[in-house]
């Protein structure tokens, strides 16, 4: 039958004129319907933690398996905290693969999840990919500028420029009668 694998036989008669008619000739042969398969070498990536203001790459591979190219038509990620390359359309060939990077690069403190959604030619479309990641700031801020003492009438008036840096809380003053003192 049309459009399914396996073995095929059949025989070929021919009718003439000459002697031995008919001519009977066997045909065999196997068919197969080219279809594309679709692997992931990875169904998720955590990136752990990533300083904010900086990135981290992980790259995943899409696999052809089957037995005609496979069209990944659009990817996309549902976060602006992640992003990857090649653009789709992308074709890969019966038997190779594809690599995909993904760029975790977080804005901001604290845990951020996506996903990578695949759409493809082959059964089972789409596909996806969950994402992980922290963003985490181990930066200290910057040291106080301008900062100053005055003493007077038995106490200590600090001033100081403030920080402008948005993930700055608050200060701790620390007080000491000896040198040396560490908090």
């Amino acid at each position: 039958p049309s459009g399914s694998s396996g073995s095929r036989s059949a025989s070929l008669s021919i009718t003439h004129d000459a002697s031995g008619s008919p001519g009977t000739v066997s045909l065999s042969g196997t068919a197969q319907v080219l279809v594309p398969a679709l692997s992931l070498s990875s169904i998720s990536l955590s990136f752990g933690n990533v300083e904010k203001g900086q990135s981290a790459q992980q790259t995943f591979r899409i696999r052809n398996t089957g037995t005609a190219t496979l069209t990944v038509s659009a990817m996309s990620d549902d976060s602006d905290q992640f992003s990857f390359s090649p653009a789709a359309p992308v074709d890969t060939n019966a038997g190779d693969s594809t690599p995909v990077t993904v760029t975790f690069a977080p804005t901001s403190i604290g845990s951020k999840s996506g996903t990578v959604t695949i759409n493809h030619n082959a059964p089972g479309s789409p596909s996806s990919i969950s994402l992980s990641g922290s963003g985490v700031d181990t930066t200290p801020p910057a040291v106080p500028s301008g900062l100053s003492a005055t003493t007077g009438n038995n106490q200590v008036t600090l001033n100081w420029t403030a920080s402008t840096e948005s993930d700055l809380s608050h200060y701790v003053v620390y007080r000491s009668t000896s040198s040396g003192f560490a908090p």
